[in-house]
């Protein structure tokens, strides 16, 4: 099985998420717009994962959701992986705001955790984002202009989820398996 583990937005965010990307739609060509249903901020992921792997990763899943509090994010603002040369990712920032650095210690927490479980480590720094689209792979897409993003509001991150991915020629469809209470120690 294909997993990651992360917070899922909520139907409101991703109503608010819909409609910004129908808007940008008309104005940047060259992008594949990915289904606001399956929006989400990643925190970690798995990659592929036997169900004996993942009967022993389930306790680790939960006692660190368990160390993190939930915590208050906004969300808005956007811009592209890589931040220079061509653009691949198009995507909306997401901060936490409270308790301070708390979306940042998260990411920690998760990072540690599947490292001490043998998973090879994430390379790239943890950046709270939403993808909003990648670049078709037939044409160059037009770079966003600053400032395309405003404030969309915030949510409030309560559990990580555990999701299996699955790819398909319509884009990946993903399924929630679990959820891990964020600040729930030993439940």
């Amino acid at each position: 099985m294909r997993l990651f583990l992360a917070i899922d937005v909520g139907e409101a965010m991703r109503r608010e998420i819909g409609a910004v990307q129908a808007r940008l739609r008309e104005k940047l060509g060259g992008w594949r717009w990915i289904d606001p249903r399956g929006i989400h901020l990643t925190v970690r992921f798995l990659g592929e994962v036997g169900q004996e792997a993942l009967d022993r990763q389930l306790p680790v899943w939960r006692d660190a959701a368990g160390s993190c509090s939930p915590v208050r994010l906004r969300v808005g603002g956007s811009s592209v992986f890589p931040p220079r040369g061509a653009p691949r990712v198009l995507w909306i920032g997401v901060e936490g705001i409270e308790p301070r650095g708390a979306v940042d210690a998260l990411g920690r927490v998760f990072e540690r955790a599947a490292r001490d479980l043998g998973l090879p480590p994430e390379n790239r720094p943890f950046r709270p984002h939403l993808t909003l689209a990648r670049a078709d792979r037939h044409g160059r897409p037009v770079p966003p202009p600053v400032g395309l993003v405003g404030d969309l509001g915030e949510i409030e991150a309560r559990e990580i989820v555990l999701f299996r991915s699955e790819l398909g020629p319509g884009g990946a469809r993903y399924t929630p398996l679990q959820s891990f209470a964020l600040g729930e120690k030993g439940a």
